[in-house]
Parts: structure tokens; sequence; C-alpha cells
């Protein structure tokens, strides 16, 4: 993957426990023998021995492995938030907050936010932890019919607030460093040059259209529905549905078009 010099990689797994290869396994049970029974205290050759042993084991760690390839490309790791009640928050972070979290703040004073609170948060483990560039949560808020329409940029837990896998990625992406991301709690993120409004829970909704318009939850939405006879006489019609975005972000893009066209065949009679 280091070839393909990638700007960013991210990795949506959570990779909280660490793994041991069977190499590993056998290592330690020669270890665990081997000092159990004295043997190194036999002298140089004994204890030469047993550091081939130890070289072995880390030889075999698939985590360390796995943190030297991290650390030759720019990747974003994820972690994880528990949103379920408790009567105590969880213990703090190991990651450093530039790290993790937002590091600037503003609004807190007039907030009109009600970020989602986590209980719990799990991490990674420390050693891919300190490879990776950044960390960023992959929680998924739903809205009340179960859909997945919106990402949750914004999560808080104990006195601080934390950004998505995905807002963490663009931020890598874009080159912006820590300070340049600031999380407005009156209901934006800006990363950079970019500004993105939020909803009241910390989210943002996801454009899965496409290119096909100018995205934005701000603006007026008009639908027009034209029907037109394919020749006169006929009972076949094509309806034409155009969904018009009145953009007030761009002045000079006033109004986009989604324009699509349902052709459809009704029986005579």
């Amino acid at each position: 993957m280091a070839d393909a010099k990638p700007r960013v990689v991210g990795v949506d797994v959570i990779l909280s426990e660490p793994e041991v290869s069977p190499e590993q396994r056998v290592a330690d049970h020669l270890l665990s023998r081997y000092q159990t029974l004295g043997v190194p205290a036999a002298g140089k050759p004994a204890r030469a021995f047993e550091r081939e042993l130890m070289d072995l084991r880390q030889r075999n760690d698939p985590d360390r492995t796995l943190a030297a390839a991290m650390e030759r490309t720019p990747q974003v790791i994820a972690a994880y938030f528990s949103l379920e009640r408790a009567t105590e928050p969880g213990p703090p972070l190991r990651t450093p907050l530039d790290k993790f979290g937002f590091i600037r703040l503003r609004g807190r004073e007039d907030r009109t936010l009600l970020l989602a609170t986590a209980s719990r948060a799990t991490e990674p483990i420390p050693i891919l932890a300190a490879a990776s560039r950044l960390l960023g949560h992959v929680n998924i808020l739903p809205d009340a019919d179960g859909t997945i329409r919106r990402e949750t940029l914004a999560i808080g837990y104990r006195e601080n607030f934390y950004p998505s896998l995905g807002l963490q990625v663009a931020r890598l992406a874009m080159g912006a460093p820590a300070d340049q991301m600031l999380l407005d709690l009156r209901g934006e993120v800006r990363v950079g040059p970019v500004t993105i409004p939020i909803d009241v829970e910390g989210r943002m909704l996801i454009n899965f259209v496409g290119n096909a318009i100018k995205f934005t939850e701000r603006g007026v939405v008009r639908i027009v529905v034209a029907r037109q006879a394919l020749q006169e006489g006929r009972a076949d019609e094509v309806v034409s549905l155009a969904v018009l975005r009145h953009v007030e972000a761009t002045p000079d893009e006033r109004a986009t078009y989604l324009k699509l066209a349902v052709a459809r065949r009704r029986a005579a009679g």
C-alpha cells in the first residue's frame, strides 16, 4: 500500500485487542518453561538462547508488523463510544486530544447542540494508536425509522468532544492541522476553509445522490411535476419530475436542478 502513496488510509476496524500468532504461543510456552526451570541462570549460552526466544516472539508479533506498516502510510484508525447510560463516566482516554479530539471549540456559553454523550470508549491497542496519524470514532446514529442518512461528526466524552473517522480522514487528506478543525456548538464544524452545517445532534446529512445536485440543507426546495402526452389522442405520457433547490450559499449558482424523467404506459380506456 505504501508504494501507491495514498494521501490517507481510513481503517474502520476497531483494533482494540492484541493478536497472538501461533509462533508467539510456542515462544511463550518455551519461555515460560525455560524460566520456570531456572535455565537462564545456567550461564551465558542459556541467557543467549532466552534472548533468541524473545526475539522470535517479537518478529512474529502481528501487531508490531501491522504497526510498522501503518507508520509507512498516513492512517486514521477507528475508536468506538458506548452511548448507553451509566452512573459514572468511563476512564480518561489514553490517546492525546490533538490526535483524536477537537482542540478548538466555540459557542460553549450559547450552545444549541445536544450532542450524543458517551459513557465508555474503546480505543485501539497502544502500539497501533501510536503508529496511526489520527483516530476517529465510527459511531452511527440512525434516524427514527432506522435509516442511515447522516454522519455523526462529533460525540462528547467526559469534558471533550471527538470527531468521526470520516471527518478525520477528510482533515488529513486536506492537510489541515488540528488547530484548523473547529467544533462550533451552535451548529457547524469547520475544517480548514470548509464549513459543514450539522443538526442538533452533531450530524451531517450524507449526500447519497452524488453530484447530481448541489447538496445542502439550506435553501428552499420546490418540486415541479409536468405531464405531457407523447402523441395526441393516445394514453401514453411522460411524467417529468424536477427538484429545484434554491441555494443560498452560492449566489452565482442560484438554482440547480435534478431532473428525472419517468415514462409510463397506461392502458387505453
